[in-house]
Formats: structure tokens, sequence, C-alpha cells
């Protein structure tokens, strides 16, 4: 399911030629509420791991993946 996720992310419905300011944020928005999930759950059962992967699931849903996305579009 986070690899359908991320390749939603990472190809637009329009294509190479899409900006990153023309992107659906719904994905970005889905991986950080993911990440959430997971992360309180990790806190649920004292899981270091699981709070952590959503810690980062959250940061790459919100900064990482639209910052690449944008950096990676060029000039």
């Amino acid at each position: 399911m986070l690899a359908a996720l991320l390749l939603g992310v990472f190809q637009g419905p329009n294509g190479p030629e899409e900006t990153p300011f023309q992107r659906d944020p719904r994905p970005f928005i889905a991986l950080f509420g993911i990440g959430l999930m997971l992360a309180a759950f990790g806190h649920l059962i004292k899981s270091k791991l699981l709070v952590g992967t959503g810690l980062l699931m959250m940061f790459a849903g919100i900064l990482l993946v639209p910052l690449f996305l944008y950096l990676g579009q060029g000039s």
C-alpha cells in the first residue's frame, strides 16, 4: 500500500511535464495521516521502531517528498 501511495506521489496525473504546484495534495496528506496513525500506535504499544517509522513518514509527507519533487523539476 505504501508503494502505491508513493508511486501516486511521484507520478502525477499529467505526466513528467507537471510542476510540483499542480500536484494533488491528497497523497501527501495520506502519507502524513498514515504516519501519524503508525506513530500513535507505536506509542500505545511502546515500540520505538513504529514511532520512528511513523515520524519519518510524517516528515516525508510534509517536507521531504514535496521538496525532492520540487528540486527534481529543475528550471
